[in-house]
């Protein structure tokens, strides 16, 4: 109740503040805070403000600007699932961001604490503290992320769990594309025939069929409704068939 009616406090400022000139709202803001939303008295006591990260709204501007310069030296940004969101707004702004590391505790996570349901943040934290936070809410979401990677990280480097992460991310991956291209009899000439790959000769083998002479034999003595009802994992086979097959009789119109 305490945070609505504090957010409410604000919208309230806000709207009084928006009437004014652009310059002088954000002065304006500070102005009603100090003079508890006295709007006469806030207005005589408007200050120019030359920090402009004391402001209490931002505009996306600002508030990098504002980052860049208050995190001088600190080159690594974390946001869960930020290689999907965070990173792309921010880098879509006209700033360096060279010097920035980004990492995305999503990922990260699921290498550090496997074998969960799920990783959205306010059911990670529910999972590791047993209770909820207050959560889409930007402050809240920094610290109770902040929270999260402590306890998880527990006392190692976040930059070098990163890249170990990384690495066994990128090991895994070239496992699975080496599995997923490796020629499955690889002597076959079924390969010489155009859409034949490895799962389809896998089939073809288990019909007792290994060579390209033995398949396009088949397509030569075999009509096309069986070809179509016993081969159709052959890639386009109705194509496969009607390029191959050089009987007249067998030949479909589709």
């Amino acid at each position: 109740i305490e945070k609505a009616e504090a957010i409410s406090t604000l919208l309230k400022r806000s709207d009084v503040a928006m009437s004014y000139n652009k310059h002088v709202r954000n002065g304006m803001m500070q102005s009603l805070a100090r003079h508890e939303d006295d709007e006469i008295k806030a207005k005589n006591d408007i200050r120019k403000d030359e920090d402009s990260f004391n402001q209490l709204f931002y505009s996306p501007e600002e508030a990098i600007r504002g980052m860049l310069n208050k995190a001088e030296g600190i080159d690594i940004w974390v946001a869960h699932n930020g290689k999907a969101f965070d990173e792309k707004v921010l880098k879509g702004h006209d700033h360096d961001f060279d010097h920035v590391i980004f990492i995305d505790s999503l990922h990260l996570l699921k290498y550090i604490i496997p074998g969960l349901v799920s990783y959205s943040q306010p059911l990670l934290y529910q999972h590791l503290f047993n209770k909820k936070y207050f959560a889409h809410h930007a402050l809240e979401d920094a610290v109770a992320l902040h929270k999260i990677m402590d306890h998880a990280l527990e006392g190692k480097c976040i930059l070098e769990t990163f890249q170990s992460t990384v690495e066994k991310r990128e090991q895994k991956r070239a496992e699975k594309k080496g599995r997923k291209y490796s020629k499955i009899h690889p002597e076959s000439s079924l390969y010489n025939l155009k859409g034949i790959g490895v799962k389809t000769v896998e089939k073809l083998y288990k019909k007792d069929i290994k060579t390209d002479e033995e398949l396009l034999l088949l397509v030569n003595t075999i009509s096309f409704d069986a070809w179509c009802r016993d081969f159709s994992f052959v890639h386009q086979h109705k194509k496969f068939f009607t390029d191959h097959c050089t009987i007249g009789s067998n030949t479909a119109i589709v």
